[in-house]
């Protein structure tokens, strides 16, 4: 029975190739359109929530008012991460984070320049970036030592395990290879290929103490159970005490998985950001997986006048409603796992380019 009525589908479908080829085009292009936004989207929710301390993790910003506007941003002092770990028992560790630092590295006769990220020791216990070889608690603990991403490694070492081994760093500085990291995954904000410590850039340039100059980044993990909005209360106060010259300043605690989306601040409340964006293409995507459907039931509903006459036949010969209404159903259900199989391949097809 069930072959004959598949027999059946399929003839109908064959016999109206141009409402066929139309009803599945059209609703197979409407899936696969709506199937790569939100695709997109999910990467985009996605972002920096792979971290297994994110639930802790905060960025701190600096909030102050000028000329009548409250201005939020996100660079801090340099000694700012250090004083919040020392004067706070709620933070369990600090890190401070100099981005996109482009060194040249040489090795033997290979000169190779990276993007570098300074950071302090702890870097790599508050993010999760997965170290293949290496001690993570300790890589960074020497103010020579480097970790290197594995794409970098394999252009200056080869096959040759780098651990231990010595490069040049702007042909002046030897430093030693500590540990290499898996490949970043896309989603996220950090684009490294290699990590410095902080304590390098201490040791060439000096301690920057002076708490005026808000230049470099600093996240804060918070202990287990700490009540982040009551902490803000106690965090209020830290740049009067430590910055004479802007008092008035103040710090607080940002999440740091909400810094892709929603991290743009007008007049000193978070208004949104690039999830407007997210949600426009979430809506663009129903639009387009809607018209889609609507498409396909005009289209239906057109056909079906063609086919009174099929119709009527059938019952003069003893089809019974219940019958019919199953094969008109069941075609349709056809037509929409077609649909859907012909969107997969557009999706599948169209990947590594929509990727780019």
């Amino acid at each position: 029975m069930l072959k004959n009525n598949l027999k059946l589908y399929f003839r109908s479908l064959i016999n109206n190739k141009s409402f066929s080829i139309i009803n599945i085009s059209g609703l197979a292009i409407g899936m696969a359109a709506a199937a790569l936004i939100l695709l997109w989207v999910q990467h985009e929710y996605s972002f920096d929530q792979f971290h297994a301390t994110k639930d802790r993790l905060c960025e701190v910003w600096n909030r102050d008012v000028r000329n009548g506007k409250t201005n939020c941003w996100n660079t801090t002092p340099k000694p700012m991460g250090p004083a919040i770990q020392k004067d706070y028992d709620e933070v369990e560790r600090t890190v401070r984070v100099n981005y996109d630092f482009p060194i040249l590295f040489t090795y033997g006769e290979k000169r190779i320049k990276a993007s570098c990220n300074i950071v302090d020791s702890g870097f790599l216990q508050l993010f999760t970036f997965p170290l293949l070889k290496g001690d993570i608690n300790s890589c960074l603990d020497q103010a020579t030592s480097v970790v290197i991403g594995k794409e970098l490694a394999g252009k200056l070492f080869g096959a040759v395990d780098p651990i231990g081994k010595t490069v040049k760093l702007d042909n002046q500085y030897p430093f030693t290879v500590t540990g290499v990291l898996d490949e970043l995954p896309d989603n996220t904000q950090f684009k490294f290929e290699c990590l410095i410590p902080w304590r390098f850039m201490v040791n060439i340039d000096g301690a920057d103490d002076y708490w005026p100059n808000n230049s470099t980044t600093t996240y804060a993990l918070l202990k287990p159970g700490v009540n982040v909005v009551a902490f803000q209360d106690k965090l209020k106060d830290l740049r009067s005490r430590y910055d004479k010259e802007s008092p008035e300043m103040v710090t607080f605690l940002y999440p740091f998985t909400r810094k892709r989306l929603h991290s743009v601040f007008v007049d000193g409340a978070e208004t949104g950001g690039r999830i407007q964006i997210v949600r426009i293409f979430s809506a663009i995507a129903f639009l387009l997986l809607l018209i889609a459907c609507i498409n396909f039931m005009n289209l239906s509903t057109a056909r079906s006048e063609k086919r009174a006459k099929e119709v009527g036949i059938r019952k003069v010969v003893g089809a019974q409603r219940f019958s019919l209404v199953r094969q008109f159903l069941t075609e349709s259900v056809l037509i929409a796992f077609l649909s859907g199989f012909v969107a997969s391949l557009i999706v599948y097809f169209s990947l590594p380019a929509f990727n780019e």
